[in-house]
């Protein structure tokens, strides 16, 4: 998810249009969105949209008149992103997607977690911006940052060599032997063979500049020397 301002954005994803709200009074951005929307009409109509709201705790008629509204314009809102388990709940009851669609990846043999000195891995060597989403079968190494928005999907491994800062699945298969490893991580999802995490604040690991590692053990996704 982006860092959040006073300014209402509007992206063009591969999935239809990513609104990230602005920060304010819930009244005040519904409203802005209105005008934009009507500044706009040509553009917006027919859109699937999915909505940005970062943090904020929003209630299910909150959620049920946003939705409300943009229908009123002819567009579809598909998914409501949040931090907030609270707000992801009632996006859930309205039956709003609470993260990106991503493509089904076929079960089949469980790749290794990854291992330096075996196998094969997709090397990233640049940031992953918002909107940006990677899949693959195999482990996936970033040698930057995963910026809000951005999503990695990998059926073994993953490994940023940077701040997590958007939505990451290992293990996307089942593979429980999977790990996540990064240098800081903040604000994002993580999951790993369907068990996920959220993390709200800056965590990395106790020993400075070794990276963090998140695997699952019983049942749940645990955190090595983290230091938060």
């Amino acid at each position: 998810m982006e860092n959040h301002t006073n300014q209402l954005i509007v992206k063009g994803i591969n999935e239809g249009l990513m609104l990230i709200l602005p920060d304010g009074e819930w009244e005040v951005v519904c409203s802005d969105i209105k005008e934009r929307i009507n500044s706009q009409s040509t553009f917006f109509k027919g859109a699937d949209v999915y909505i940005d709201v970062a943090s904020r705790d929003l209630r299910v008629s909150e959620i049920a008149d946003l939705r409300d509204l943009f229908g009123s314009f002819e567009i579809r809102m598909r998914g409501l992103l949040s931090f907030s388990e609270i707000t992801q709940k009632n996006a859930k009851s309205l039956g709003l997607d609470i993260s990106m669609p991503q493509k089904r990846i076929k079960k089949g043999k469980k790749p290794d977690a990854l291992n330096p000195n075996e196998g094969s891995a997709f090397l990233v060597q640049k940031n992953v911006r918002s909107g940006i989403r990677i899949e693959k079968e195999e482990s996936i190494v970033i040698v930057g940052d995963v910026n809000p928005g951005a999503e990695i999907i990998s059926c073994g491994s993953v490994f940023v060599w940077g701040k997590i800062k958007g939505k990451i699945t290992a293990g996307a298969n089942g593979n429980e032997q999977a790990v996540v490893g990064a240098l800081f991580i903040e604000n994002s999802q993580i999951s790993i063979a369907g068990i996920m995490r959220i993390f709200t604040k800056q965590s990395q690991n106790s020993n400075g500049s070794a990276p963090l590692i998140l695997k699952i053990q019983n049942g749940e996704i645990v955190a090595d020397n983290i230091k938060s």
